[in-house]
């Protein structure tokens, strides 16, 4: 079962020029607008899903702190995508 494109998606994004402009536009944060069914079932074949939650480990090295940033959006993702945090894993 192939998902319906979303049209705001389906063309690449305009990127303003020069760069004070572009640092500008990669601090802002878009909106986001999840694509998908939050009802328990309502996943389709070949798909995850995510409605019981997801657990990230975050216990590996990284004693310069290298993925502090990358851990903070993807929680943040989690977040605003509606995905429990500490599922089953």
């Amino acid at each position: 079962m192939a998902l319906p494109l979303i049209p705001e998606l389906t063309q690449p994004p305009v990127f303003p020029e020069g760069k004070d402009s572009l640092v500008n536009f990669l601090k802002t944060h878009p909106v986001f607008i999840p694509h998908w069914g939050e009802e328990s079932g309502s996943c389709p074949p070949g798909h995850m899903d995510l409605t019981k939650g997801v657990a990230i480990r975050q216990d590996f090295p990284d004693p310069d702190q290298l993925l502090a940033t990358a851990c903070k959006d993807f929680q943040r993702f989690l977040e605003e995508a509606r995905i429990p945090a500490g599922g089953e894993g």
